[in-house]
This record gives structure tokens, C-alpha cells and sequence, in this order.
């Protein structure tokens, strides 16, 4: 790294905003409004760290770092025959440490640097690691950190971090993208351009919805209901393979609270007026991003309700005239069936201990299982 760069790290957004907002890209989650409700409802054993980094004094990009304390035995929802799992949990006990992310473990896609300078892409990655492992020293007072986590990288954003620094690259589940049509004013104009299966489908997934009724949540609607939010959440959580923090009841009143008519929470709401069910969107400049959900069970089975909200969030970015509609990565077949194509993305681990390093790859194909799925198009 040039003797011309230079960094200063910071644990907070407050007081560094006007020049962060100024670097960072045009995404609602790499701005200060994020961040500050982000900080105000932070999951268990996270903590955030921002970087300004620069060139002659200059500012040249933001890094952002996340410190989690990871416990793999909560994170990794066992699955398989009652030896094999004994034999899991048994290696899990010891796999506990404290792990710097470049990224953010709360959202899907590269946000852990951005330069508003041309580099290439080695250029990038050396800055960020060897700003990283500055940042790993300057912070050794306070925490040991075992492993560096970098995520999330398409195809074309990936570089050979294995070859140069060491790390493991591995292949976590596709982002979940479509692109919208230009003919597409209205939800009516998707629907003519399903097959004739896909449209059958479309209507009966409607009409299945009925007696629920959906609305867009006020904040104070949100603030009352955060506790059964929280609950529904969980419902989807805690049934995944692999999950490395789980949300605070206040993270949905103060995304609501920063954001404003930028989030939309729209809540699925039974005969008695309880909620069932939502999901959340982010109008994210020309695109729309599909953000945490949650459901009862029962009432999904009934009503369909998980994939009344897929097709409602295409309804919703219709609406917005934005160019694309970003789902994530969760249950990638159903969201293939109205629709979105599946985008393969990458991440990067490495142990700090050089011995231990080695064994990372075959931990990962171990414990770490991409989820089996047949990709449909449902267009003509």
C-alpha cells in the first residue's frame, strides 16, 4: 500500500455523516440514515466500524467493518442423521470467535468498500487489506480476532484474494434479480406476459389470499406491533441452515423511523385485525430491494401468503418504474417461479492462523450447504 494512504477509524456514524454520505455510493444502505438505525437496534455481538480512507489527506472511500462474536453451534441449524449431527455439534462447541467482516452481515451484496476514484480491482483489494489488518492491530486492545470475513461478490466483482492474501473463496446462494420490462406500466402487464400455467397460478395465489387484507404499516403501527413482527420473524429465522445474527425487536421501528416513505412495511392482517405477516422494501434509487419478512405458518399454508408478497413486491417496483427488483437470497425457487434469476455470489474467509487456515475449506464443504433448487421461468 502507497506510503500516500492513510485512514481514520471511527465506531460511530454520528459526526462523520456529511462526509460519509459524500463518498459512499447512491444506496439507501450504505447511507448515514441507515447506519444511525442500524446502531440504535444492533443484533447481539455486533458492532460496527467505519473508515474514511484517503490520498494526501484527501478522501478517496469509505470501508465499512463489522466485529460479530460468532458461535457457529447457534448459527448452523443442524440437518442430517442423529450420529452425524452428534459429531457436528461436538467440533461446533469449538468453533467460537470473533470475526472482522468487510461487509454487512445484515444485507446481501458488496457493501464493505467504495472508492469514488478509478482503481482497479487489485488496487482496491490491496488498500482494503492492508487497511484491515491496521484496523485488526489498532483494535487488538479490545478483541482478538481469529477470522476476516469479505462479502459479497458477483462474478465480475471477485479477484484471486486466495493466490495474494490467503483467503478461501466459497460460493454462497444466488441474489435473487429481475429485471423489469419496459412494457410493464402495471401489474396487468406482467401478467400477460406469464405463460398460460404461470397466470393460472397467479390468480389463484390471489384469490387465496382472501379474508387476509394487507396494508402499508405507519411507524406508530410498526413501533405498536414490534414485538409480533419480531415473532414472525422468527418463524423464518430460526428455520434456516445458516444464520449469523438474529434481528432486535427495534430494528423495524428505527428503519421505519430513519428512512420514512423510503421503507415500506406493508403488514398482512386476519379477520380479528392481528398481524399475520409482512414484508419490507426499500425504494433503493433505481431499483427495489426486498428486505426482511415474516409469517405465520399456518396462515401461509393457508393463504399463500409468502408468495402473495413475491408477486406484490413485483406489483410495488411496477409501480415505482424502478429498473430491477433485488429479493435476496432466501428460497430461490419460488422466487425463480415469478421471475427473478438467480446471480451466483461469493465470499471470502480467512483464519488468521496460518495452520488453521488450511482447514477452512474443508469446513466450509462440511458444515456449509448451498440450498438445492430447480430454476422455472414463468414468462413466455
Amino acid at each position: 500500500m502507497s506510503p500516500d494512504i492513510s485512514y481514520r477509524l471511527y465506531d460511530s456514524i454520528s459526526g462523520i455523516e456529511k462526509i460519509w454520505n459524500e463518498i459512499s455510493p447512491n444506496d439507501e444502505y450504505w447511507k448515514s440514515d441507515y447506519h444511525n438505525a442500524l446502531e440504535k437496534s444492533l443484533p447481539k455481538d455486533l458492532k460496527p466500524y467505519y473508515v474514511i480512507i484517503s490520498f494526501n489527506d484527501k478522501p478517496i472511500a469509505v470501508l465499512y467493518l463489522q466485529w460479530k462474536k460468532i458461535n457457529l453451534k447457534e448459527s448452523i441449524r443442524l440437518k442430517g442423521n442423529k450420529i452425524s449431527n452428534i459429531i457436528k455439534s461436538f467440533f461446533l462447541n469449538f468453533m467460537r470467535n470473533n470475526t472482522l467482516v468487510i461487509g454487512n452481515l445484515l444485507l446481501t451484496g458488496k457493501y464493505g468498500f467504495h472508492f469514488i476514484h478509478k482503481y482497479s480491482i487489485k488496487e482496491e483489494f490491496d488498500i482494503v487489506n492492508s487497511i484491515s489488518e491496521l484496523v485488526i492491530k489498532e483494535l487488538s486492545s479490545k478483541v482478538k480476532f481469529g477470522t476476516v470475513l469479505i462479502k459479497d461478490f458477483f462474478n465480475e466483482q471477485c479477484y484471486p484474494l486466495e493466490e495474494f492474501y490467503g483467503f478461501n473463496k466459497f460460493t454462497v446462494q444466488p441474489n435473487m434479480m429481475m429485471d423489469t420490462r419496459k412494457n410493464w406500466i402495471t401489474i396487468e402487464d406482467y401478467n400477460d406476459d406469464l405463460k398460460s400455467k404461470a397466470r393460472i397460478r397467479y390468480k389463484r395465489t390471489l384469490n387465496k389470499l382472501h379474508p387476509i387484507c394487507k396494508r402499508e404499516m405507519t411507524l406508530e403501527e410498526v413501533t405498536v406491533n414490534k414485538h409480533k413482527m419480531l415473532d414472525l420473524y422468527f418463524n423464518i429465522a430460526y428455520n434456516a441452515s445458516f444464520n449469523l445474527f438474529y434481528l432486535s425487536e427495534d430494528y423495524f421501528p428505527k428503519l421505519k423511523e430513519h428512512l420514512n416513505n423510503r421503507i415500506k412495511i406493508i403488514g398482512y392482517f386476519d379477520e380479528l385485525h392481528e398481524l399475520v405477516g409482512f414484508y419490507t422494501i426499500v425504494k433503493n434509487y433505481d431499483h427495489l430491494d426486498a428486505h426482511f419478512l415474516g409469517y405465520n405458518p399456518s396462515t401461509n399454508k393457508e393463504n399463500l401468503l409468502y408468495l402473495n408478497m413475491l408477486f406484490d413486491m413485483v406489483a410495488q417496483g411496477i409501480e415505482l418504474g424502478v429498473q430491477r427488483i433485488c429479493m435476496s437470497r432466501t428460497a430461490v425457487e419460488i422466487k425463480s417461479s415469478v421471475g427473478a434469476i438467480p446471480l451466483p455470489m461469493h465470499c471470502y474467509l480467512k483464519h488468521r492462523n496460518n495452520t488453521l487456515n488450511k482447514l477452512v475449506p474443508g469446513f466450509i464443504n462440511y458444515f456449509y450447504r448451498n440450498e438445492e433448487y430447480t430454476e422455472r421461468n414463468p414468462f413466455k
